[in-house]
């Protein structure tokens, strides 16, 4: 009995099978495809659905701000994904890299990230592009170098530093210079590396440097993330964007975790339209800017939340846009007036263009996509782990306080440091506090610290699986946040090894230290989930700085306390995101947030800062807000009034139309316009592709199940020695990839069977019998397997007829006559050589007399995937085999004229494109030639060098297409001059009557 590893056993062998002949397969294998829609899983391992709210950064990239309402004329190239954190912006940036990716296949994309989170970006591609998983470049361990010569149609993901490192050897190999003959005086045309960059973490680098009261606080750990005016790593990126990607994707948290001056540099880096950036340059007093926000665009979250619009609703909604100040924040403001002064309120009627600008006008929605929890209504409850927050108020100790409030209701840098731990003191200053028991090497037992001793005896008693003890056994931990690395040495000290006992059970507490200097924090934390987190008699703590504030996922921990506070909320909700993550079967489903605020006038006047601006963020963001869930000034009756968060109400949902389409195809159930032609055309040519390999290779395939019910059931291919099953390993020799895995799927397997499906189906929920396994499938159209089969199909004078009623047309394909030995010559290759539109089947309008169908070979195009229609009655006509009329003896088809046609574009095509490389050819050796000159002359600078090495590669690469394409031209002259080497041979015909 054959087993998978044998029936395939050499697929580089040379395949003399012969197939018979399918009018369907010829025309079904050679239809044109959408990739971006083509290739989503729609169901196996793969397939998981995105949100509707994780396609909006694929719907606006490219599209205007307030399409449809303003002609502003400005695409949007440059955009901030800004979600809050575990709502999924890395597979929102992956959507919108796919769109991209299968727009401009001819140049690669880059990705730029921390090291730490390759894998993930890594991860999340492959689920969205299974089929280009071969095409996804860089690890842990590689270095930006790899970006040296990138290949079009591939994904590179880089460290972000490592592309800073080698930044300048990698800039004059990125040069693609197309100089396409412009006349005189106009612009060259320049291709530049990559079509689009995608910067995640991007505030890490940012230009400005952080405020003094913003500052998070461990320096040298800010170095290293390069948070200072002019690092090195903001200059890096920003020179990647700008000089040599057409678009920029930067990923971030929530955009009020920066001040609007580090926005508006955040939005320079990754070249932002100033027009947009303008709007909100940093104003003299900040809190009274987002105060006149907030109140000027009210009259558009009213309007957005109205179930029932009326032209009166909209009348008012204009009258009140135009009596505040809400012009003010805008980017083309007399275009807006104008448009809030017409008298027609028509379009605003129609409730998805509707949503959509009253979701874009303000001040932040022309380059930055916002997604928060909130949004989601009662998914989010769902979604994400219980989370209870507290405000825990702690007296310090007399002398330690008394010497903070001598300087009053201060939150600078130096106050905080010294608050954060008794004995901490800047250079050249003595501590405020000591002798007390605060430091471990003073010698005492116990510590002296209020908060440390509250932190043992009041907040993790109150641990959700400590305080349970039947749930020790859980995963369970606790993280601690400061902002200074030596306040994160003393608790690391003070905890480590320290036993407490919580509801009768001892338990150790293994501390752990995590800052800017320690490396490999993803390895540690992932050891602690898998192996220490569990352990009954243990509790792990992790004390770390902002280091780990970002990127992270630490939901094995089941409390987060915030030792120092910051006066910026986002920052504080950043941190607490590393904890509040998807609920998953492995960790406990709740967790606690502890925010420490002592008696002092610093914690009092930074609770008021925290609590102010809180509000406005949930202002602007369309939150509500809740003064519980964030520290309040000290009061001891706090400690026991704890805030459970609770997500209510529907999901505030709508779908840019961009993403309709795609979001249907990914989620069926989800609530969208009908499945497009496009998904259609996707079904009809999988079941013509399957129909019409069992055809050939007499599978023995039950048609009408595969047409009603998309059921695979082949009757022939039940004995692995049938001739059947012979043909089926011979063409799994020809097959690659999936393909090749869909094939052996369809062979007989002992003691076991398939239920097999066509993937996109709804499967039943009822599992199968003993013995059967599941699975969906699909035939890549552009595979090696459906390449290799056309060439060795044995040609019938069967031709699909579509409806009569219609102009005449045919679809054609031209074709090698030598199709096995000569298949290098097939013209589709000539057109990628080109960087033509590829296709594989041609239309042209036709004469129709008496049966004698000639074509017009002025009215020739190529059909492309955007013709949907016409694929959509083709490929119907190829599913249903009552459509196929004979040549000759039925119908007369004159193609001669329209082969010749195709040659000569092709042939000019050739003649231009040589033309060209000898233009450029000439001009770089007459660089060459000035270079050498002055070599040994004067002699050459290091840059010069670099220029002559690199006219030198480009020479020998534009050298070798000039060969290739010279090459084809010699072909195409052969064919010109003889019939035999390529035929036209017609596929399907409109108009027979």
């Amino acid at each position: 009995m054959y087993s998978l590893s044998t029936i395939s056993s050499n697929h580089n062998a040379v395949v003399t099978l012969v197939l018979g002949s399918s009018e369907g397969l010829q025309l079904a294998a050679r239809i044109p495809v959408d990739e971006e829609l083509q290739y989503i899983p729609r169901s196996g391992r793969y397939h998981q659905v995105p949100k509707w709210y994780q396609y909006k950064p694929r719907s606006i990239l490219g599209t205007s701000w307030l399409d449809g309402l303003i002609d502003s004329n400005v695409e949007r190239k440059s955009i901030i994904i800004a979600d809050e954190g575990g709502v999924g912006k890395t597979k929102a940036a992956c959507l919108a890299i796919n769109y991209i990716l299968n727009q401009h296949p001819s140049q690669a994309i880059l990705i730029a990230c921390p090291r730490r989170v390759i894998p993930n970006w890594q991860q999340e591609l492959r689920r969205i592009i299974p089929h280009r998983k071969d095409c996804i470049r860089g690890s842990q361990f590689s270095s930006a170098k790899i970006l040296s010569r990138p290949k079009p149609g591939h994904i590179y993901i880089v460290s972000k530093h490592s592309l800073k490192l080698h930044l300048k050897s990698l800039k004059e190999k990125w040069v693609f210079d197309n100089k396409k003959n412009q006349p005189h005086g106009e612009e060259y045309v320049v291709k530049k590396a990559f079509s689009l960059v995608v910067i995640d973490e991007a505030h890490q680098g940012k230009a400005q440097q952080i405020a003094e009261d913003e500052m998070e606080i461990d320096a040298e750990e800010e170095r290293e993330k390069g948070r200072f005016k002019g690092t090195q790593l903001y200059n890096a990126l920003k020179t990647v964007c700008r000089d040599y990607s057409d678009r920029q994707i930067a990923v971030t948290a929530s955009p009020l975790s920066l001040d609007l001056s580090e926005l508006v540099a955040l939005g320079e880096l990754i070249g932002v339209e100033n027009e947009f950036l303008e709007c909100i340059r940093t104003p003299e007093n900040i809190d009274d800017f987002l105060e006149q926000w907030v109140a000027a665009f009210s009259p558009c979250r009213d309007l957005f939340h109205k179930d029932m619009v009326t032209e009166d609703d909209v009348r008012l909604f204009k009258q009140e846009m135009l009596g505040n100040n809400s012009m003010t924040f805008l980017p083309f403001q007399e275009k807006i007036r104008a448009i809030l002064n017409d008298s027609d309120h028509s379009k605003w009627l129609d409730e998805e263009k509707r949503k959509i600008w009253l979701n874009e006008m303000n001040p932040l929605s022309p380059f930055i996509s916002v997604t928060l929890r909130e949004h989601l209504g009662n998914e989010a409850q769902e979604l994400f782990r219980t989370r209870y927050t507290w405000t825990h108020s702690v007296k310090l100790h007399r002398e330690h306080s008394d010497s903070l409030d001598r300087d009053g209701p201060q939150i600078g840098n130096r106050i905080r440091y010294e608050q954060s731990w008794p004995t901490n003191a800047m250079k050249g200053s003595p501590p405020r506090c000591q002798g007390h028991g605060f430091d471990k090497d003073e010698g005492d037992a116990n510590c002296g610290e209020p908060r440390f001793i509250a932190l043992l005896d009041e907040i993790l008693p109150r641990d959700p699986v400590l305080s349970k003890p039947s749930e020790l056994q859980m995963r369970k931990g606790a993280v601690i946040f400061c902002n200074w690395i030596r306040t994160v040495q003393q608790l690391k000290e003070w905890l480590n090894g320290r036993r407490i006992n919580v509801a009768g059970q001892d338990i150790k507490i293994r501390a752990h230290r995590l800052t800017g200097d320690d490396q490999n924090a993803t390895q540690l934390l992932d050891n602690i989930d898998r192996n220490l987190s569990a352990k009954k008699g243990e509790f792990n703590i992790v004390i770390g700085t902002s280091a780990i504030q970002e990127g992270l996922s630490i939901n094995w921990a089941t409390t987060v306390v915030h030792w120092d506070l910051i006066s910026n909320p986002q920052m504080l909700e950043q941190r607490t995101w590393r904890l509040d993550r998807h609920r998953t079967e492995h960790h406990a489903d709740s967790f606690n947030v502890v925010y420490l605020v002592t008696d002092t006038k610093s914690d009092i006047e930074m609770t008021k800062r925290i609590q102010n601006r809180a509000r406005l963020a949930a202002d602007i963001l369309g939150q509500s807000f809740n003064p519980q869930a964030w520290p309040r000034a000290f009061d001891r009756s706090l400690n026991n009034e704890i805030f459970e968060r609770i997500y209510s109400g529907q999901a505030k949902s709508f779908l840019h139309p961009h993403a309709a389409d795609l979001a249907a195809i990914w989620d069926p159930d989800m609530k969208t316009k009908t499945v497009g032609l496009g998904e259609k055309n996707r079904t009809l040519q999988q079941q013509a592709i399957l129909m019409g390999l069992g055809e050939v290779s007499e599978w023995g395939l039950d048609t009408e199940k595969l047409r009603s019910k998309m059921v695979v059931e082949a009757k022939n291919l039940v004995d692995p020695k049938s001739d059947s099953c012979k043909k089926l390993r011979d063409m799994m020799v020809m097959a690659e990839h999936q393909d090749r895995v869909v094939l052996q799927l369809m062979h007989p397997q002992r003691g076991w069977s398939h239920d097999i499906r066509l993937d996109g189906v709804k499967v039943p929920s009822k599992q199968p019998g003993p013995g059967i396994r599941r699975h969906a499938i699909s035939v890549d159209p552009k595979g090696a397997l459906l390449t290799r089969v056309l060439r060795r199909l044995s040609e019938s004078k069967g031709v699909l007829r579509g409806p009569r009623e219609r102009d005449p047309k045919i679809v054609f394909s031209v074709d090698c006559s030598e199709k096995v030995s000569e298949y290098e010559w097939e013209l589709d290759e000539l057109q990628r050589i080109l960087d033509l539109d590829v296709g594989k089947l041609f239309v042209a309008q036709a004469n129709s007399v008496n049966g004698m169908f000639t074509a017009k070979e002025n009215h020739l195009s190529t059909i492309k995937s955007s013709d949907l229609e016409l694929i959509h009655d083709m490929l119907s006509r190829a599913v249903d085999k009552k459509h196929v009329i004979q040549i000759d003896s039925t119908i007369h088809i004159d193609l001669k004229n329209c082969c010749t046609k195709v040659i000569e574009r092709l042939h000019q095509c050739c003649q231009d494109e040589l033309e060209r490389i000898d233009s450029e050819l000439d001009e770089y050796d007459e660089d060459e030639n000035v270079l050498k000159e002055v070599y040994h002359n004067t002699g050459l600078e290091d840059s010069e060098l670099r220029r002559l090495e690199w006219i030198k590669r480009e020479i020998l690469i534009l050298e070798d297409r000039e060969n290739r394409i010279s090459n084809w031209k010699k072909r195409l002259d052969l064919a010109l001059q003889n019939d035999n080497l390529y035929k036209a041979r017609a596929r399907y015909v409109e108009g027979f009557r």
